[in-house]
């Protein structure tokens, strides 16, 4: 009986230890830059730093000069979702601007100058960008990050080819669509996604998104906090942020009133606008 007590005794230590370290780690911080329609995420917990894509050539020194404000000197991971200007165009500016550990991107190439910038940008770091071609898990600092490939086929456009990603961090999910269209979200949810807490609207809530898949997502993964990477004011907002409500998202922001905040302990979750 004494040595069940002493087990039972060092199991509860071990679990009171582990919730302690928990409480005392990093916060994860997400930062969804107002670049207008187009996306520039950036991910930091534990001092590792990751960037979902690079909005626009034109956006691009306003996100590499609110990278300088927020402390970044170092990129450890980059990922380019897909290869429409939105995403990759600030790609240059960015891998020019600070050292870059590890470049991510689908197995896509698209005949454009500012694809063109890209790939060279990188080559003159001496970087090879992974190309995902299957589901693949990488560690930064505490997070559990999966970037979950596409499925390729025939008449793809660069939208089918969104590179989506998973970070776990404590009991927290998010999810990273890029402008993953209802053909990629059906490859997404054949792999029986569980909850998510929250989500990236796919393709900057373009009404188009209010498809039997999209539709699907929102009750296969049932987040509580979304957000819009856009800046117009018409009634996208009203339309989507219905759909999402009629899903039980309790909270969405827009990228239209300036930088959106997200930052998790690994239990809660707080969303807000910086603003303008």
């Amino acid at each position: 009986m004494r040595s069940v007590r002493n087990v039972f005794g060092g199991l509860l230590l071990l679990l009171v230890f582990a919730a302690v370290s928990w409480a005392g780690g990093s916060p994860l911080e997400v930062t969804f830059f107002a670049v207008g329609k187009a996306d520039a995420v950036l991910i930091r917990q534990g001092g590792a730093v990751m960037l979902i894509d690079t909005a626009t050539s034109e956006d691009a020194p306003y996100v590499v000069s609110r990278l300088r404000e927020k402390g970044v000197e170092r990129i450890d991971s980059l990922v380019i979702t897909h290869m429409d200007k939105d995403h990759v165009g600030g790609a240059a500016l960015v891998l020019a601007s600070f050292p870059v550990g590890a470049v991510y991107q689908p197995n896509h190439r698209k005949e454009s100058l500012y694809y063109q910038s890209y790939t060279a940008a990188a080559a003159a770091c001496g970087i090879h960008p992974t190309v995902v071609r299957e589901d693949m898990k990488v560690s930064l600092a505490s997070l559990d990050i999966t970037m979950h490939a596409p499925e390729e086929g025939a008449g793809m456009v660069p939208n089918d080819y969104s590179l989506m990603t998973s970070l776990i961090y404590g009991n927290v999910r998010l999810l990273f669509t890029g402008d993953a269209t209802p053909r990629r979200l059906l490859t997404f949810l054949s792999g029986k996604p569980s909850h998510y807490d929250f989500l990236k609207v796919p393709h900057h809530g373009m009404l188009k998104t209010k498809s039997r898949p999209f539709m699907k997502l929102l009750r296969e993964i049932t987040p509580q906090y979304a957000v819009i990477t856009d800046s117009r004011r018409d009634d996208l907002r009203a339309k989507v942020s219905l759909l999402l409500e009629i899903y039980g998202v309790r909270r969405v922001l827009m990228t239209d009133n300036g930088d959106v905040e997200l930052t998790t302990d690994g239990d809660s979750l707080e969303l807000h606008s910086r603003g303008l």
